[in-house]
C-alpha cells in the first residue's frame, strides 16, 4: 500500500484530509494512522 497516495485513492476527502478507514492524510502532507479512522 502506498500511503503517500492515500490522499488521491480516497473516496473521502474533507480540507484536504483523506480518510480511509485505518489510515488519514493530514493537509501537511504527514500520515496519520487512526484506529477509528478520523483525520487528526
Amino acid at each position: 500500500m502506498a500511503a503517500e497516495h492515500v490522499a488521491e485513492n480516497s473516496p473521502l476527502a474533507i480540507d484536504g484530509r483523506a480518510i480511509t478507514g485505518t489510515t488519514a492524510t493530514s493537509k501537511d502532507g504527514k500520515i496519520i494512522e487512526c484506529e477509528q479512522g478520523e483525520g487528526a
